[in-house]
């Protein structure tokens, strides 16, 4: 898969169906859902839910949404808000703990045996708050976060549950100096265990602020400002690709709009108003591309999905028509394809198989630098697929490229990569490198080449050359370090006959002519001559003959 900095995706959709729609179709029907919910486990395996008339559904297919089976609910509270299947019998649910809406003794559940029994997992929830999303790594399915307001309501910490080992064990933190102020969590995503974040909404103030760690919780930070929502929009998505530089956050009522980060977080800037849908958005980020769908529950053309195949960057409609308030979408990858399917609040699911480019291997920085005589390459990928290896390629000026080492790839992964490779005890001088990243079908791609300039490792005075000479000879060293450098030559006597070098020089390697008939030369006689080197505490001679 060949190296690129920047890929701009591009699809081609088609499929048939019954009922003519241009990228979804509808292939299954439920029940009046209200406040629906849709986890995508695999192509096969859906799970939906929702309330109808103040009961809790909950459904299951495993043919791709063409049936389904309702899932016992006995031993679940009122109104489920979160659902994420992890297979055809492992899921998790979370509500919000009353009737009234208002949140009370939140709770987290888990199914091993599609429903038949639930588990409680105690210390999750909050006694006043209720969770408000479940997610799992894509590139991790290890590693999942639960989020869940204050336990005791506002001027408290939120509740952020995590899990290393795909939702056995739960791990309730509360993320240092983060506090509700009349507030709500709304949206989380993990991309891995070290870049994960949640957005928390400020109902006095109509803004969204998004609370982000790059290092596993130790710290958080919110770009040092908070993200103003237009016309008393509120916040409803949070999502990052697999980059952790990229993500998208949605605004929606009066005037939705997707706001973009490229920086990790620290900047958004609005990149769409969404002028032809409004009420609650969804977004969904297909993992190792840089496809992210938005879905809507509202929209005067029925064009409910939108879809950018540029990190968010610009945007495509897409009709779901006739079906409308689309309310919440989920994906899966395979390969070239996504499987995106969605649910409405009248119980609609809709499918769609569209094709997709991967990202190849990214290579997102290529450096290099001198230190005590070996030079230090590195590199990392922002995704990697079917990467084998990479091969070290070295060259000087005017000449060609040699292979000197290699190091292995990560095969195909969404993760970044870091890698380095040492070339060692090599001579100062300028020397330029590049890679050639190889697949495991042997398809390769070079990268750019980058340029260093090796510092040598140590004081080194060289033999003159010729030796014996007539009537002139070059004289050669090279320094580690910047310092005062003097070169003088002296005769058997110790008399000082020449002074060829008394400066300052940068680390280097150099080299003087000494002319045995210049000024400094005197036009000597044949015979010994030493030359001496002293840089710093550095002292070195060597001795030359002259011949006439």
């Amino acid at each position: 898969m060949k190296i690129s900095k920047y890929w701009f995706l591009f699809f081609y959709m088609t499929f048939f169906c019954n009922v003519s729609f241009p990228q979804w179709e509808q292939v299954g029907q439920l029940p009046m859902l209200g406040f629906a919910r849709i986890s995508v486990a695999d192509s096969n395996v859906i799970w939906a839910t929702g309330d109808f008339s103040g009961n809790i559904v909950l459904y299951r297919s495993v043919n791709g949404g063409v049936n389904w089976t309702s899932i016992p609910t006995q031993g679940l509270p009122f109104f489920l808000t979160c659902l994420v299947a992890k297979d055809s019998l492992t899921a998790f649910v979370a509500d919000v703990g009353s009737n009234n809406y208002a949140g009370g003794n939140a709770k987290l559940f888990k199914t091993t045996d599609a429903g038949q029994n639930w588990i409680l997992i105690d210390s999750t929830g909050g006694t006043l708050g209720f969770f408000d999303d479940i997610v799992f790594s894509k590139s991790n399915p290890q590693f999942g976060l639960a989020i869940s307001d204050p336990p005791d309501g506002a001027g408290n910490p939120f509740h952020l549950c995590k899990t290393t080992n795909g939702g056995v064990d739960w791990i309730l933190t509360n993320p240092p100096g983060i506090i509700d102020n009349f507030g709500l969590l709304n949206a989380a995503f993990a991309i891995d265990e070290q870049f994960y974040g949640f957005q928390i909404i400020n109902i006095n103030t109509f803004t969204a602020d998004s609370y982000i760690t790059s290092d596993g919780g130790i710290n958080w930070f919110n770009g040092g400002e908070t993200v103003p929502l237009s016309n008393y929009g509120f916040g409803e998505d949070l999502v990052f690709n697999d980059d952790k530089l990229t993500g998208i956050m949605i605004s929606i009522d009066y005037l939705p709009e997707i706001k973009r980060t490229t920086d990790g977080g620290i900047i958004w800037e609005t990149v769409n108003t969404l002028s032809d849908i409004s009420g609650a958005c969804n977004a969904s980020w297909v993992s190792g591309t840089n496809t992210v769908f938005i879905c809507a529950r509202n929209s005067v053309s029925n064009q409910n999905i939108l879809r950018s195949d540029d990190g968010g960057l610009t945007w495509k409609p897409q009709s779901t028509a006739p079906v409308i308030n689309i309310k919440e979408m989920d994906n899966i990858r395979y390969e070239d394809i996504v499987m995106a399917y969605s649910v409405s609040t009248s119980g609609e699911i809709l499918k769609s198989r569209q094709t997709i480019q991967i990202v190849p291997v990214e290579l997102t920085s290529f450096t290099g630098g001198s230190t005590d005589g070996n030079v230090i390459l590195n590199w990392t990928t922002a995704s990697e697929v079917n990467n084998q290896i990479f091969e070290i390629e070295r060259r000087i000026e005017n000449s060609d490229f040699t292979l000197i080492g290699f190091v292995e790839g990560r095969g195909t992964t969404t993760e970044s990569q870091e890698y380095s490779y040492i070339d060692k005890n090599i001579n100062s001088g300028k020397y330029f490198y590049r890679l050639k990243q190889i697949d495991f079908d042997g398809t390769f791609e070079y990268s750019n080449e980058i340029e260093v300039d090796a510092a040598p490792a140590s004081f080194s005075l060289e033999q003159n050359y010729p030796n014996p000479f007539n009537p002139s000879t070059k004289i050669s060293w090279q320094s580690p370090e910047s310092s005062w450098q003097t070169l003088k030559v002296f005769d058997v006597l110790g008399n000082e006959v020449a002074t060829l070098v008394d400066e300052e020089k940068p680390a280097g390697r150099y080299e003087v002519e000494f002319d045995s008939r210049s000024d400094e030369g005197q036009n000597l006689s044949s015979g010994v001559y030493f030359y001496r080197l002293q840089t710093g505490d550095f002292v070195q001679t060597r001795k030359m003959t002259l011949l006439k």
